[in-house]
């Protein structure tokens, strides 16, 4: 596995993402509390290996998840699904299968156990 980046963070802030890529698909680590104040940090860390179009977001260590970090997740996957990819969310927690039942796009969504 050839790993792009490392997890970013800091002390204050309990949100990271990482990224690698494994034969062709990129792998999206997300960690800690995934709203506003995350989704710059993710833009940044996913957009350079997800140009490829495969792509599979690990969301068991998310904490929290709100509307900016679902619309970002929802976005990615628009993104992906025009560039002829496929997207698929690993092993999302508790919260974050509770919103996208609540919100109604879990069906938009491959996901993983």
């Amino acid at each position: 596995m050839k790993s792009m980046m490392q997890p970013t963070s800091t002390p204050n802030d309990p949100f990271s993402v990482s990224t690698s890529v494994h034969d062709g698909t990129a792998v999206v680590i997300i960690c800690g509390e995934f709203d506003l104040a995350g989704v710059a940090l993710f833009w940044d860390q996913v957009t350079p290996v997800t140009e490829g179009g495969w792509v599979v977001v690990d969301l068991r260590g998310v904490s929290f998840v709100d509307s900016s970090g679902l619309n970002a997740l929802l976005t990615l996957r628009q993104s992906v699904m025009e560039a002829r990819g496929d997207l698929s969310l690993r092993a999302p927690a508790d919260c974050v299968r509770r919103l996208l039942d609540l919100a109604g796009v879990a069906d938009l969504f491959t996901i993983e156990s």
